[in-house]
């Protein structure tokens, strides 16, 4: 049922904070420096080949709501960039019902807000990531415990339980999905499956992510009697040699044989192969998937990037300066509005990528969930992130990789061999801006 909603005496605009493949570069920069009419236009056209095959859309992390452009979503944000009433829409847009059911369709999946929400300050909380302890007992190549471990802290667990009760609260999912790892190795702390119980009695979501060094049958078994059935493993090769050059350990025997007990139960196992996208990452991505073919155990190859700059290891170092920011394209939704991480002492940061903690938003030994989410802190992070107030060239999100470009500029043909998806495909077909040359584009993408 649509929310009701009474807009004779208020005004509205379109959300800061919207996020979409193309269309932040024609709102935002395009819009902003007052392009001509026929500039706008002719982005149109490019819009509607790009929306055929499904390239172009628009999402909003408030609610998650994702919708593909076309010519009228376009002039309808364009217009709501300055508060409008709802009589001053209908005067431009038509006073009828597909007006009225499309204002209330951008009202409801939060595309727009009425003028006087602060947008910095909401949030829709779907994904919680806790580190209930700081030790890992590897050094991968690709994570910057290698050259920093952290020293030995342990979240206390009534301040874990605390958390996870104010987090469901105030969310809106369903479920809050629960991570427990970051740069951690959980199966490290005894009271895991504690902490795994209290998630579960919480109605809240959780996936085992572990290096399964230490997931020994009897861990397993007590965490599958818990009710988890799946398990995300970080492997990077089953390779000995180069199992220890990648994490300088020689784990492996114990690493096979734990996984190969989850098999026997019939748990589901994911294996994220970690590398540096090249063809020795590549093999040891097939070697992987050719010894648990047939099995509940499947593996995804993994490109893995420099952490904003935390990893130095030039195998790993992305050369990348965003020139503007919108958004973050993580996995889950993006981190400063659908996230809140916290460290074992009960800061909050702002994503995984901070690992050394410059960017703390709150602290929830004095404060609540609800006042991180809300204070100023993390109201400037969120206009920083997605380009509403103009960062400096080092902040942590235009040296990252998930962050999303607000400019065509910050695009280049190496990115295409970087990231295979649709989201690069539309960005260089933006790039390029002539028609001719998006459907060989697209064809040669599809034929490589």
């Amino acid at each position: 049922m649509s929310k009701s909603i009474e807009l004779n005496h208020s005004k509205y605009v379109v959300s800061d904070y919207l996020e979409g493949s193309l269309t932040d570069r024609i709102l935002k920069e395009d819009f902003a420096s007052n392009s001509t009419s026929a500039a706008k236009y002719s982005k149109y056209y490019i819009l509607s080949f790009l929306s055929e095959f499904g390239f172009d859309t628009i999402r909003s992390p408030h609610s998650g709501a994702k919708r593909i452009i076309d010519r009228h979503m376009i002039d309808v944000l364009d217009a709501f960039r300055i508060p409008l009433s709802k009589a001053e829409y209908f005067e431009k847009f038509g006073d009828n019902k597909h007006s009225r059911e499309y204002f209330q369709l951008l009202f409801n999946d939060k595309f727009l807000f009425e003028d006087s929400i602060e947008q910095d300050r909401q949030f829709n909380l779907l994904n919680l990531e806790i580190d209930p302890n700081t030790l890992c007992n590897q050094a991968c190549t690709y994570c910057p415990v290698a050259t920093a471990p952290r020293s030995l802290q342990l979240m206390p667990i009534d301040m874990f339980e605390d958390i996870l009760q104010q987090a469901k609260e105030l969310s809106q999912a369903n479920k809050i999905n629960v991570y427990l790892t970051s740069y951690n190795e959980v199966t490290l702390d005894k009271r895991y499956p504690d902490f795994v119980k209290k998630i579960l009695e919480k109605g809240m979501d959780h996936t085992v992510i572990s290096n399964a060094s230490l997931l020994t049958p009897s861990l397993t078994d007590e965490l599958a009697e818990l009710g988890m059935t799946e398990f995300e493993l970080n492997i990077p090769s089953i390779d000995p040699d180069e199992y220890k050059r990648l994490t300088g350990r020689k784990y492996l025997k114990a690493v096979l044989r734990n996984v190969d007990y989850l098999v026997s139960k019939g748990l589901k196992g994911h294996i994220l192969v970690h590398g540096a996208g090249d063809i020795r990452h590549y093999t040891n991505y097939k070697i992987i998937l050719n010894r648990f073919t047939g099995t509940s155990v499947s593996a995804t190859m993994g490109k893995t990037m420099d952490r904003a700059g935390a990893v130095q290891s030039e195998e790993y170092h992305c050369d990348l300066n965003r020139c503007k920011l919108s958004g973050c394209m993580s996995g889950g939704g993006t981190r400063v509005i659908n996230w809140l991480h916290v460290n074992a002492l009960g800061e909050c940061f702002i994503c995984p990528m901070d690992y050394d903690y410059d960017y703390l938003v709150g602290d929830l030994r004095k404060e609540s969930v609800r006042e991180v989410l809300t204070g100023d802190k993390m109201a400037k992070i969120r206009r920083l992130a997605y380009g509403v107030e103009q960062s400096d060239n080092n902040f942590i999100c235009k040296r990252c990789m998930a962050s999303i470009s607000a400019s065509w500029k910050d695009i280049r043909p190496s990115d295409l061999s970087m990231r295979k998806s649709k989201l690069l495909i539309s960005k260089i077909a933006y790039k390029y801006r002539a028609l001719e040359f998006h459907l060989p584009l697209y064809l040669k993408y599809k034929q490589s």
